[in-house]
């Protein structure tokens, strides 16, 4: 069946048995995010398409290596991509983590993103927007987890998981993806759900498992 002929009702429930499923392989607990806003900005550019453990330690080491936020603001893509090196693709969350340091500073002169709880969701996914190497899951997944939004931040390998599971046409963009969803998902279950497509669609005993042969 296409997955524009399935009903909501239909993808809720296998969505519900799918996180029923999966917790028994990665806990039943969502992992507690209760960060800054700028801050989750930084951690969703290193928990996109990776393990939230792997993404936690990698946020660490790459605290541990400099004395501060500034510090890595003026520091070499090389020299924060060694930080993450436990990471695939290092080097464009190396530069995604500078440009967002590099552009919220030069427009504030400090890391503060506070500011868009005062705003709707819509004004803070455009100004989030404004960041040159931001991308869809990043803006989602600040507003779903610091602003309260009902958002899906899907990332490229959780769009797989979900294609090979007939729930989303093949080639349909993130951001669409995730907003033909959301019917789908209550608000109080979309964390928990992206928490476990992110940990299905990274786990290496699955690598290579959800592309679908062209």
């Amino acid at each position: 069946m296409s997955a524009s002929r399935i009903k909501a009702s239909e993808r809720q429930a296998i969505l519900t048995k799918l996180v029923t499923v999966l917790k028994k392989r990665y806990g039943k607990h969502l992992p507690r995010d209760q960060r800054p806003v700028f801050e989750t900005l930084l951690v969703a550019a290193l928990l996109e398409a990776a393990p939230t453990e792997a993404a936690e330690k990698a946020w660490d080491d790459m605290i541990a290596s400099f004395f501060d936020l500034n510090e890595i603001r003026v520091s070499s893509i090389t020299e924060i991509e060694h930080a993450l090196k436990r990471l695939d693709h290092a080097d464009w969350r190396a530069l995604r983590v500078r440009d967002a340091l590099q552009t919220v500073f030069e427009s504030q002169y400090k890391f503060d993103l506070e500011h868009l709880k005062r705003k709707t969701h819509e004004q803070a996914l455009k100004e989030l927007g404004n960041l040159r190497y931001s991308t869809p899951f990043m803006r989602m997944y600040v507003v779903q987890q610091c602003l309260g939004g009902h958002e899906l931040p899907l990332d490229a390998r959780s769009l797989d998981v979900l294609i090979w599971l007939g729930l989303v046409e093949p080639e349909t963009p993130l951001e669409t993806a995730a907003e033909e969803l959301k019917s789908s998902v209550r608000k109080a279950d979309a964390s928990l759900l992206c928490h476990m497509l992110r940990e299905l669609a990274s786990d290496p005993a699955f690598q290579g498992s959800f592309r679908l042969l062209s």
